[in-house]
């Protein structure tokens, strides 16, 4: 029938969680208090969680470490985030873009469960959850719904957000079976109100995390130096990669404000020579002026912008 999956979204599930605790103990690192618990149950032979509240930034990381078992029934993983948010939205980004669950999807598209291209925020007007996924990218809201078909909204009173991150329920896309040794992050942060913007810089923190390694020599010069600074309330760097046929640079942009906002941008250390705004396949399209090595222009609210820097060699 059209319109019908194939899927009987009346299917009977078996939910079953760790059975027995192993080891729970606390302890200070560097990174900050880490909770840690090993627990055995079904699916992997042994799971050891980690909740660490970070010292050098307002969130809380977790991660999972388990060895998955060579299991060919059908089956699915699932971290749950069950959180105190009554009269829930849920955004999530995808390309690039941030869209409200089930209000700005697209007409006859899944509601069973989305794709993040890096986080998902619930959140009311008084509070907002936002988690950062590095690492595994599916989700679904208000309960387990894979399969089900939905048309409404889920009702759930409060948000829970599930984390899915393993499932061999699909015949592409996943394998049988994934066995082997499998590490998950997950961060988490709270703020006020929802903003696109902060959403998208937590998750690309998340997915850069601090590289740390033992000093060699003491005397050696350290040197540090930015990139790109870029400015603009709500303007999100997307992408920074040499141009594909010469020595240019190609800048990727979009607004995440409501509103159109003037982004500037320049490259410490390096002297712009010419700019111009340009298409897809990285042609000039606009020129743009270039005050005291600095380039300015307008980005109007969910657009991505894409231009084009000549730099001094």
């Amino acid at each position: 029938m059209k319109g019908q999956d194939g899927w009987n979204d009346q299917w009977k599930s078996r939910l079953e969680a760790p059975a027995t605790l192993v080891n729970a103990e606390i302890k200070t690192t560097p990174f900050g208090c880490e909770f840690t618990r090993s627990w055995n149950g079904p699916g992997p032979e042994q799971i050891t969680q980690t909740i660490t509240l970070l010292e050098y930034e307002q969130c809380v990381r977790f991660e999972a470490f388990f060895h998955k078992v060579d299991e060919h029934y059908p089956e699915s993983l699932y971290f749950t985030f069950p959180l105190d948010i009554p009269d829930w939205r849920v955004h999530f980004d995808t390309a690039n873009h941030p869209t409200e669950y089930f209000v700005e999807q697209l007409p006859g598209g899944c509601r069973d469960w989305f794709t993040a291209g890096s986080w998902v925020a619930a959140h009311n007007q008084n509070s907002c959850v936002t988690l950062a996924c590095p690492d595994a990218s599916l989700f679904q809201v208000g309960g387990f719904h894979f399969g089900r078909q939905l048309k409404e909204k889920p009702n759930s009173p409060k948000a829970l957000l599930l984390a899915w991150p393993m499932n061999n329920c699909w015949n592409t896309n996943f394998q049988p079976s994934q066995p082997g040794y499998t590490r998950l992050r997950y961060e988490l942060k709270s703020a006020a109100r929802f903003d696109p913007a902060d959403a998208t810089c937590f998750s690309q923190r998340a997915a850069h995390a601090i590289e740390y390694h033992p000093v060699v020599n003491e005397t050696d010069l350290i040197h540090s130096g930015k990139l790109i600074e870029l400015e603009g309330e709500g303007v999100v760097l997307l992408q920074m990669k040499p141009a594909e046929d010469n020595d240019d640079i190609i800048v990727r942009l979009t607004n995440h404000s409501q509103t159109t906002q003037e982004a500037k941008v320049s490259l410490p250390n390096r002297s712009i020579d010419g700019a111009s705004v340009c298409d897809t396949l990285e042609q000039p399209t606009k020129s743009l002026s270039c005050d005291c090595n600095q380039v300015s222009w307008p980005v109007q609210p969910g657009e991505i912008l894409s231009v084009r820097l000549s730099v001094k060699s």
